[in-house]
């Protein structure tokens, strides 16, 4: 969580932490940690083709974060918070949404096997889809887009796709087309999402 400070907004902000209270500098250290531990999680466990439900998030949530943030990671969020200009669902009706995120995943993924024809383009399309709806049900107080992203490579890596990097949280144009196809998502165009995935698949 971000300690209050007296300090101007474009000083350093410092998180309370498992390790104490640290700059950002040192909690972004802890950070890519915690993504590297849930990446091999994902590799280890592609080939078992674990169903993505509510219990894989939390549990991916809990394995990257949980050392760094013990109180809140792997747990539903329980206050509500607002990104950019979007208002996610309030704490109560996120496990009515996460329900519900998973039988529509079943839906879309049951297309994926009846279309064996274009099966790399359903792939992509779900993970677009799948991806966007993690994020946009923000069930975690942070950390939401870190982990839509590696269950979309465990859904690729499950279906022999390779895995895809999206430095989304690297300032810079990738940052910039990313939140705009995200935002996109907000308005039922997931087209320009899934160029990006497909550009991260052909690198």
């Amino acid at each position: 969580m971000i300690k209050t400070s007296t300090k101007p907004k474009d000083a350093t902000r410092y998180f309370e932490t498992a390790f104490g209270t640290l700059p950002r500098t040192k909690l972004v250290e802890l950070e890519a940690e915690g993504i590297a531990k849930g990446l091999v999680w994902v590799i280890q466990n592609a080939s078992k083709r674990p169903p993505i439900t509510t219990e894989l998030l939390l549990t991916l949530h809990k394995r990257c974060f949980g050392f760094i943030f013990p109180e809140w990671a792997g747990t539903p969020r329980r206050v509500d918070v607002q990104v950019s200009d979007y208002t996610p669902p309030p704490p109560h009706a996120i496990r009515e949404q996460l329900v519900n995120f998973e039988k529509d995943l079943g839906v879309q993924l049951a297309s994926v096997q009846k279309d064996t024809q274009k099966q790399k383009e359903r792939v992509v399309a779900v993970a677009a889809w799948m991806q966007h709806r993690i994020a946009w049900i923000h069930p975690f107080l942070d950390y939401n887009g870190r982990i839509a992203r590696l269950a979309t490579n465990l859904l690729f890596l499950e279906h022999g796709l390779p895995l895809v990097e999206i430095p989304a949280e690297k300032s810079g144009t990738i940052r910039n087309q990313y939140v705009a196809a995200m935002q996109a998502g907000d308005n039922g165009d997931l087209v320009p999402l899934e160029k990006l995935l497909w550009q991260s698949l052909e690198k």
